[in-house]
């Protein structure tokens, strides 16, 4: 057992000695770590409206409310039912609202 423990406490020292610079470890090589702010906003302001969540959320809610959807197979009880769903009502905003501030901060730091 004494000697298991020896062996691992030399080959962990061996492992950290082998890092000197710990500075490159967290950089991704597959990533730019300089792009142009012009390439990020195209994205940002097609963002509402070319993802899942946008057409999901209208198929799933408003569209029952006017009548687009209903029917035995309908979506959801909610729209068809008039029911109130905030989950539903709000899904855009929580969608949407992380990754377009952090976009936008992001090319407000690039330009800045």
């Amino acid at each position: 057992m004494k000697k298991s423990i020896i062996s691992l406490a030399i080959a962990s020292l061996a492992v950290l000695a082998g890092c000197s610079d710990f500075g490159n470890l967290n950089q991704d090589p597959t990533k730019s770590t300089d792009m142009d702010p012009n390439i990020l906003l195209p994205n940002l302001q097609a963002m509402p409206t070319n993802d899942y969540q946008e057409w999901h959320r209208h198929f799933m809610y408003p569209g029952g409310f006017v009548q687009q959807w209903c029917g035995d197979w309908g979506t959801t009880e909610y729209g068809c039912l008039a029911i109130k769903n905030d989950s539903y009502m709000g899904e855009l905003w929580l969608q949407r609202y992380t990754r377009m501030s952090k976009g936008l901060a992001d090319i407000v730091d690039r330009t800045a």
